[in-house]
């Protein structure tokens, strides 16, 4: 997906929040299947070109569209100390972005567990004021095993009982199963940026 599709993509799944709309809703005003939409918003499926076309057209003059601002870009470990929004650690670095959540910011990732599709070094620029949904990939601070980035899946076990699995595009790791309270926080990636550069 390039950079204008995803864009687009992202700011269609804000625009969809904002009006209240689910999935399906917003499927049928595009005039599609609603498990494609939900395989197109969260990032499992590349968007046709006219699709992206119909989007644009759609959110029409309320899209988001040369807005460009900066996030804070912050190490693994200090995502890891940020227990709440609120205790996001000073931070020296920068991304820019044009994500309008006043709360949004950036991880760098670690790791090769949501590989091919993520790399180690890769930003995640995450939305808090956006919650996140089934099929959305994720970042998580547990309260007992620090920062994940994962697939979120949740399942409703009772009235105020969540089960949420995480797992990985990487088989080698299996998936994981916890309680809502067993997390600090889970929020959505609505954006990536990837540097390519040169090794050696």
């Amino acid at each position: 997906m390039n950079a204008r599709d995803n864009s687009a993509v992202q700011r269609l799944k804000q625009w969809r929040v904002l009006r209240g709309l689910t999935q399906e809703a917003l499927a049928k005003q595009l005039d599609i299947n609603r498990s494609y939409y939900s395989l197109v918003e969260s990032g499992r499926k590349i968007p046709s070109r006219e699709l992206v076309i119909r989007m644009e057209a759609l959110m029409g003059v309320d899209a988001p569209t040369h807005y460009m601002r900066s996030v804070p870009l912050l190490s693994w470990a200090q995502a890891g100390q940020a227990v709440a929004f609120e205790s996001i650690p000073e931070w020296a670095e920068a991304v820019p972005t044009d994500l309008k959540d006043d709360r949004s910011f950036a991880v760098r990732l670690v790791g090769d567990s949501m590989e091919p599709r993520l790399y180690e070094g890769d930003i995640a620029i995450l939305t808090p004021s956006i919650p996140s949904t089934n099929g959305d990939i994720v970042v998580a601070n547990l309260k007992e095993e620090g920062v994940l980035c994962k697939i979120m899946h949740v399942r409703h076990a009772g009235p105020e009982q969540h089960h949420i699995k995480l797992s990985s595009y990487n088989s080698a790791y299996p998936p994981m199963e916890y309680m809502r309270e067993d997390f600090h926080w889970i929020f959505p990636v609505a954006q990536v940026v990837r540097y390519i550069r040169r090794k050696g």
